[in-house]
């Protein structure tokens, strides 16, 4: 409820992308059999909510490690996008996309530990790899997690301009 009227607030200010942190659920530390019990029907109640409050709401989650145990659940979550996609969880986007198709965005892709231990033209290939492997539809590069504090400036610019190099 303290969710649904966060987002609300958000809404009503003219945010439109809402996040869901926490992981919602990594399955680092719950099964895939509780996440279904105790985690999925309150993030379907909010996503539905929140989409009833304001269609043009777009909702994602952050949740880290391998979500392919729960990846149609989480499309059928009524969620917007699921991100971020994290290479350490032993899966890639196109994984993820063969199982969702285009009925959600993905988010993510790149690994979290490249931005410091990747020169700048690694991660333009790492990211290129990763939009190629996205695939029709929705796709936010971005980190597999967060971007490290310790990342290098250069590998920023290059995540940026694979970026850019892929809307063209």
């Amino acid at each position: 409820a303290i969710a649904v009227e966060k987002a609300k607030f958000n809404l009503d200010r003219g945010v439109q992308v809402l996040r869901l942190n926490d992981s919602v659920g990594n399955m680092s530390v719950m099964s895939p059999q509780h996440w279904r019990e105790f985690v999925a029907p309150r993030l379907r109640a909010f996503c539905d909510e929140v989409h009833d409050y304001c269609r043009a709401a777009r909702v994602y989650c952050h949740i880290c490690g391998n979500v392919l145990p729960i990846v149609e659940d989480l499309v059928e979550t009524g969620l917007d996008c699921i991100g971020p996609l994290d290479p350490l969880g032993g899966f890639t986007p196109q994984d993820v996309r063969q199982r969702v198709g285009d009925a959600v965005s993905l988010m993510g892709g790149v690994n979290t530990l490249s931005f410091v231990e990747s020169s700048a033209e690694e991660i333009r290939e790492e990211a290129q790899s990763c939009i190629a492997q996205a695939g029709p539809g929705g796709f936010v590069l971005g980190s597999g997690c967060v971007v490290p504090r310790t990342a290098a400036l250069p590998n920023l610019i290059a995540l940026r301009e694979a970026s850019e190099a892929s809307a063209r």
